[in-house]
Protein backbone atom coordinates (compact mmCIF):
# COMPACT_ATOMS: atom_id res chain seq x y z
CA UNK A 1 0.00 0.00 0.00
CA UNK A 2 2.94 2.07 0.81
CA UNK A 3 4.20 1.74 -2.54
CA UNK A 4 1.11 2.20 -4.02
CA UNK A 5 1.09 5.59 -2.60
CA UNK A 6 4.48 6.59 -3.53
CA UNK A 7 3.66 5.98 -7.27
CA UNK A 8 0.40 7.81 -6.95
CA UNK A 9 2.06 10.98 -5.39
CA UNK A 10 4.78 10.51 -7.91
CA UNK A 11 2.22 10.72 -11.33
CA UNK A 12 0.66 13.46 -9.09
CA UNK A 13 4.00 15.62 -9.23
CA UNK A 14 4.60 14.70 -12.78
CA UNK A 15 1.07 15.90 -14.29
CA UNK A 16 1.59 19.24 -11.95
CA UNK A 17 4.73 19.71 -13.40
CA UNK A 18 3.69 19.66 -16.50
CA UNK A 19 0.85 21.73 -15.97
CA UNK A 20 2.75 24.63 -14.48
CA UNK A 21 5.90 24.03 -15.94
CA UNK A 22 6.27 22.52 -19.32
CA UNK A 23 3.48 24.48 -20.71
CA UNK A 24 4.75 27.73 -19.75
CA UNK A 25 7.96 27.27 -21.14
CA UNK A 26 7.37 25.16 -24.39
CA UNK A 27 3.52 26.28 -25.61
CA UNK A 28 3.90 30.23 -24.17
CA UNK A 29 6.60 32.13 -25.42
CA UNK A 30 8.36 34.17 -22.58
CA UNK A 31 8.62 37.46 -23.88
CA UNK A 32 11.65 38.91 -23.99
CA UNK A 33 13.20 41.78 -22.04
CA UNK A 34 12.40 45.26 -23.72
CA UNK A 35 13.12 48.21 -21.64
CA UNK A 36 10.82 51.02 -21.31
CA UNK A 37 12.67 53.03 -23.95
CA UNK A 38 12.47 50.81 -25.98
CA UNK A 39 8.73 50.46 -25.65
CA UNK A 40 8.34 54.11 -26.55
CA UNK A 41 9.95 53.93 -29.25
CA UNK A 42 7.86 51.52 -30.75
CA UNK A 43 4.72 52.57 -29.85
CA UNK A 44 5.78 55.62 -31.57
CA UNK A 45 6.63 54.03 -34.73
CA UNK A 46 3.46 52.58 -34.91
CA UNK A 47 1.48 55.45 -34.23
CA UNK A 48 3.12 56.91 -36.92
CA UNK A 49 2.19 54.19 -39.66
CA UNK A 50 -1.36 54.94 -38.73
CA UNK A 51 -3.53 55.94 -41.60
CA UNK A 52 -3.25 59.80 -42.52
CA UNK A 53 -4.76 62.29 -44.45
CA UNK A 54 -1.90 63.38 -45.93
CA UNK A 55 -0.83 60.55 -47.38
CA UNK A 56 -1.01 59.86 -51.04
CA UNK A 57 -2.71 56.65 -51.32
CA UNK A 58 -3.20 56.69 -54.67
CA UNK A 59 0.17 56.83 -54.97
CA UNK A 60 0.70 54.34 -52.79
CA UNK A 61 -2.17 52.33 -54.95
CA UNK A 62 -0.14 52.89 -58.17
CA UNK A 63 3.16 51.90 -57.56
CA UNK A 64 2.11 48.66 -55.97
CA UNK A 65 3.21 45.18 -57.52
CA UNK A 66 1.11 42.51 -60.07
CA UNK A 67 2.55 39.55 -58.13
CA UNK A 68 2.27 36.77 -60.14
CA UNK A 69 2.67 33.10 -58.51
CA UNK A 70 1.73 29.84 -60.36
CA UNK A 71 0.56 27.09 -57.99
CA UNK A 72 -0.36 23.48 -58.55
CA UNK A 73 -4.29 23.28 -58.42
CA UNK A 74 -4.08 26.64 -56.64
CA UNK A 75 -2.61 25.13 -53.52
CA UNK A 76 -0.59 26.63 -50.92
CA UNK A 77 2.40 23.87 -50.75
CA UNK A 78 4.25 25.70 -47.66
CA UNK A 79 0.98 24.87 -45.47
CA UNK A 80 1.83 21.70 -45.12
CA UNK A 81 4.97 22.44 -43.13
CA UNK A 82 2.42 24.92 -40.86
CA UNK A 83 -0.28 23.28 -39.73
CA UNK A 84 1.56 19.43 -39.51
CA UNK A 85 1.54 19.62 -36.04
CA UNK A 86 -1.85 21.08 -34.97
CA UNK A 87 -5.19 20.59 -35.21
CA UNK A 88 -6.46 23.98 -36.81
CA UNK A 89 -5.44 26.70 -39.14
CA UNK A 90 -2.59 28.74 -38.00
CA UNK A 91 -4.03 32.10 -40.06
CA UNK A 92 -6.01 34.69 -39.22
CA UNK A 93 -9.92 35.14 -40.60
CA UNK A 94 -11.65 37.61 -42.01
CA UNK A 95 -15.11 38.16 -43.43
CA UNK A 96 -15.40 41.17 -46.10
CA UNK A 97 -19.25 42.35 -46.62
CA UNK A 98 -18.29 44.32 -50.25
CA UNK A 99 -16.28 43.81 -53.19
CA UNK A 100 -12.34 45.13 -52.97
CA UNK A 101 -10.36 46.06 -55.66
CA UNK A 102 -6.43 45.46 -55.76
CA UNK A 103 -4.37 45.88 -59.16
CA UNK A 104 -6.19 43.42 -61.65
CA UNK A 105 -8.24 41.18 -58.78
CA UNK A 106 -11.89 41.74 -57.75
CA UNK A 107 -11.75 40.42 -54.24
CA UNK A 108 -15.73 39.53 -53.18
CA UNK A 109 -17.43 39.21 -50.15
CA UNK A 110 -16.71 36.10 -48.21
CA UNK A 111 -14.58 34.46 -45.34
CA UNK A 112 -11.12 34.85 -46.26
CA UNK A 113 -7.90 32.85 -44.90
CA UNK A 114 -4.98 35.48 -44.89
CA UNK A 115 -1.53 33.96 -44.96
CA UNK A 116 1.38 36.04 -45.68
CA UNK A 117 4.13 34.45 -47.99
CA UNK A 118 7.23 35.67 -49.76
CA UNK A 119 8.04 34.71 -53.31
CA UNK A 120 11.50 35.98 -54.94
CA UNK A 121 12.16 38.60 -52.32
CA UNK A 122 8.53 39.93 -52.74
CA UNK A 123 6.12 39.85 -49.81
CA UNK A 124 2.67 39.18 -50.24
CA UNK A 125 -0.32 37.73 -48.69
CA UNK A 126 -2.67 35.21 -49.46
CA UNK A 127 -6.23 35.11 -49.86
CA UNK A 128 -7.77 31.63 -49.35
CA UNK A 129 -10.83 29.57 -49.43
CA UNK A 130 -11.29 25.77 -48.57
CA UNK A 131 -7.50 25.60 -48.77
CA UNK A 132 -7.70 27.21 -52.52
CA UNK A 133 -5.84 30.29 -53.77
CA UNK A 134 -8.08 32.78 -54.52
CA UNK A 135 -5.88 35.80 -54.62
CA UNK A 136 -2.42 36.97 -54.34
CA UNK A 137 -2.36 40.49 -52.92
CA UNK A 138 0.68 42.74 -52.74
CA UNK A 139 1.79 44.59 -49.58
CA UNK A 140 2.84 48.37 -49.82
CA UNK A 141 4.99 47.68 -46.23
CA UNK A 142 5.90 45.11 -44.05
CA UNK A 143 7.58 45.89 -40.56
CA UNK A 144 8.93 43.48 -37.67
CA UNK A 145 6.90 44.54 -34.02
CA UNK A 146 7.56 43.53 -30.64
CA UNK A 147 5.81 40.22 -29.98
CA UNK A 148 4.75 40.77 -26.66
CA UNK A 149 3.53 44.59 -27.20
CA UNK A 150 0.82 43.08 -29.75
CA UNK A 151 -0.49 39.91 -28.49
CA UNK A 152 -2.48 39.07 -25.47
CA UNK A 153 -1.46 35.74 -23.72
CA UNK A 154 -3.79 32.91 -24.17
CA UNK A 155 -4.95 32.00 -20.86
CA UNK A 156 -4.07 29.22 -19.06
CA UNK A 157 -6.64 26.43 -18.32
CA UNK A 158 -5.68 24.92 -14.98
CA UNK A 159 -7.16 21.59 -15.84
CA UNK A 160 -6.29 20.71 -19.33
CA UNK A 161 -3.26 19.08 -19.87
CA UNK A 162 -1.54 20.04 -23.30
CA UNK A 163 0.73 18.29 -25.94
CA UNK A 164 3.69 20.93 -25.85
CA UNK A 165 4.51 19.73 -29.30
CA UNK A 166 0.58 20.05 -30.80
CA UNK A 167 0.35 23.46 -29.63
CA UNK A 168 3.13 26.20 -30.33
CA UNK A 169 3.09 29.35 -29.16
CA UNK A 170 3.39 31.46 -32.53
CA UNK A 171 0.04 29.92 -33.71
CA UNK A 172 -1.59 32.54 -31.47
CA UNK A 173 0.39 35.64 -32.55
CA UNK A 174 -1.84 37.00 -35.08
CA UNK A 175 -4.57 39.57 -35.77
CA UNK A 176 -6.23 41.52 -38.49
CA UNK A 177 -6.78 45.19 -37.92
CA UNK A 178 -8.97 47.32 -41.15
CA UNK A 179 -8.83 51.13 -41.90
CA UNK A 180 -11.83 52.82 -43.49
CA UNK A 181 -8.52 55.17 -45.28
CA UNK A 182 -9.84 58.58 -46.61
CA UNK A 183 -11.24 58.93 -50.46
CA UNK A 184 -11.68 55.41 -51.60
CA UNK A 185 -9.15 53.16 -50.19
CA UNK A 186 -9.67 50.63 -47.74
CA UNK A 187 -6.57 49.74 -45.75
CA UNK A 188 -6.17 46.07 -43.99
CA UNK A 189 -3.27 44.83 -41.38
CA UNK A 190 -2.42 41.76 -41.22
CA UNK A 191 -0.52 40.95 -38.39
CA UNK A 192 1.24 37.52 -38.11
CA UNK A 193 4.38 36.32 -35.38
CA UNK A 194 6.99 38.72 -35.55
CA UNK A 195 5.65 40.99 -38.77
CA UNK A 196 2.95 43.32 -39.92
CA UNK A 197 2.16 42.98 -43.37
CA UNK A 198 0.15 45.81 -44.75
CA UNK A 199 -2.58 46.12 -47.66
CA UNK A 200 -4.09 48.61 -49.43
CA UNK A 201 -7.26 48.36 -51.71
CA UNK A 202 -9.70 50.28 -53.45
CA UNK A 203 -13.58 50.11 -52.09
CA UNK A 204 -14.83 51.50 -56.23
CA UNK A 205 -13.04 49.92 -59.53
CA UNK A 206 -12.76 53.67 -60.69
Amino acid sequence: MEKFSKIFILILVVLLFQLYVIEDNFIYAKPKDTNETEKANYMKEMEESQPKKDLDYQAIFDNLENIQVKFIHDEDPDEYYDTQKIYFSPYPLIRLTQKLYVKNQTIEPGFYLLTPREYNGKRCVLFKQAGKIKHIVPIFEYKKIIVELEYNKPPKKWWQIRDRYTFQTQYYERKIRAFDVYSNFYEIDLYYRDGLYKMLFKKNPY
